[in-house]
């Protein structure tokens, strides 16, 4: 059941990502009132890409941990999700690319690399999903002895 809301949480996830943000603006003048004081600013406009694509990479490896193994696989699914965002983007905007497009890309795949990153030291021996070895209950030690 965990794991069924798990993909639902990452499906609406990929969904709000992938949306161009100046399409919901347009037809949604509140929305477009918040994303102005939130992504005011090229600082603020990379941080949103970079938690937003942590998010889904983390909630992505949370849903299949075998990608965790397959960096190369998780790494093209990420950057399949950023390239339809930037593209629906451009869509919509009826431009072509700049540099600011494929420097949002970067800061994805940044963000989704982090998330791998992160994901594979909690998978490590020394992270918490180590399975630790049992101790023995106190005094067993000791009537072994005798």
């Amino acid at each position: 059941m965990k794991h069924k809301y798990l993909l639902i949480s990452l499906f609406v996830l990929i969904s709000l990502a992938v949306v161009p943000y100046g399409w919901i603006a347009e037809h949604i003048p509140a929305v477009d009132r918040v994303l102005d004081g939130l992504f005011a600013g090229e600082f603020a406009h990379a941080v949103g890409h970079t938690l937003i694509f942590f998010t889904i990479g983390t909630a992505l490896l949370l849903a299949w941990p075998g990608l965790r193994r397959a960096p190369m696989r998780y790494m093209l699914m990420m950057f399949s999700i950023a390239l339809i965002q930037e593209g629906l983007q451009l869509m919509f905007k009826d431009r072509g690319i700049i540099l600011n497009d494929i420097t949002d890309i970067a800061t994805d795949l940044v963000a989704a690399g982090l998330a791998l990153t992160l994901q594979q030291l909690r998978a490590t021996p020394q992270g918490s999903d180590a399975v630790q070895p049992k101790r023995q209950p106190y005094g067993e030690t000791a009537r072994r002895r005798r």
